[in-house]
């Protein structure tokens, strides 16, 4: 599928693709080897994608959410942009 979206998409195409919610929901980001099968996955439209995004779970506060996503940015590709979203209300209380 994905070396047809790049096959397809014309040369000037950007997307962002969401991290598998087996890493994110599943997992919450822990213990997730399948990050560098997700890499693997994309390589085909590594020059498309724009950034990647990483929605964490609406369950997930913001402890023990944030050493998780700390834990994860060890693993992450420097060839890409990543966006977060956060959508527990703790991420976002002063």
């Amino acid at each position: 599928m994905i070396k047809n979206w790049a096959k397809k998409t014309p040369d000037n195409f950007r997307l962002t693709a969401k991290f598998p919610k087996v890493i994110t929901h599943d997992k919450h980001l822990v213990n997730v080897n399948e990050v560098y099968t997700f890499f693997n996955n994309m390589e085909p439209l590594e020059e498309k994608t724009l950034a990647l995004l990483i929605q964490l779970p609406p369950s997930m506060q913001i402890m023990p959410g944030l050493q998780n996503l700390k834990d994860l940015v060890r693993m992450l590709d420097g060839r890409s942009r990543y966006a977060v979203e956060a959508r527990h209300p703790s991420w976002f209380q002063d």
